[in-house]
């Protein structure tokens, strides 16, 4: 929701209903979309189906557990006829996750106490070198530029942003489905602490960045 006082749609702003079938989601999607999708229309058939397999990203953690699950999941469906190919990132994973943290956190840095911004105005220079060298989209460089984002900034980022969507029509004229874990653990009891003290535990005992949730 919009802080009080915004008129203005809030850019990434966005809502999605929670279902418990596929025949549901329709019927709220429908609604929502304002779309002609009927909830009452038949089940495709399987054997029909392309599916892409999105499990190996080296940007992107995975718990063992979760890769497993859906690696059997894809496995029945193989079974059920459907075809199953294995890909990789269908866009720049670098790419798709630094253009969605500066349109993220720009919207977050234009709320920020005066004072605070004004430190992450100082430490534009060395963010940017920070970047140059090889800082990652989830460092505190990326956050500082994005905090402090120029508005041709955050227009570079917005037609990033058309490129991957365009991307992703492109790669969905090819598969009807792509199926991908949509964090890189299964839910976990929520942590009290700050985010910057937070960690996630792996099924394998490795603990990685709360922050990974955002890839």
């Amino acid at each position: 929701m919009p802080p009080p006082g915004v008129a203005a749609d809030l850019d990434l702003a966005v809502v999605g209903p929670i279902a418990r079938s596929a025949r549901d989601l329709r019927l709220l999607l429908s609604i929502i979309g304002g779309s002609s999708i009927h909830s009452q229309a038949p089940p495709a058939e399987l054997k029909r189906l392309k599916v892409a397999l999105w499990l190996d990203e080296p940007a992107f953690p995975l718990d063992p557990d979760v890769k497993a699950t859906l690696d059997t999941f894809a496995q029945r469906l193989q079974n059920t006829g459907v075809i199953v190919d294995r890909i990789a990132c269908p866009v720049s994973a670098e790419r798709l996750l630094s253009t969605y943290t500066l349109l993220l956190y720009a919207i977050i840095g234009a709320d920020l106490p005066w004072a605070e911004r004004r430190l992450y105005e100082l430490l534009r220079g060395p963010a940017k070198i920070a970047r140059a060298m090889g800082a990652n989209a989830l460092s505190w460089a990326q956050s500082v530029l994005a905090y402090t984002a120029r508005h041709r900034e955050w227009l570079q980022a917005n037609d990033a942003r058309a490129q991957l969507s365009d991307a992703m029509r492109r790669f969905f004229t090819r598969f009807d489905v792509l199926l991908a874990p949509i964090s890189p653990t299964a839910a976990f009891p929520h942590d009290q602490r700050a985010i910057q003290r937070r960690t996630l535990k792996c099924s394998d005992g490795r603990e990685i960045a709360y922050e990974e949730m955002l890839k």
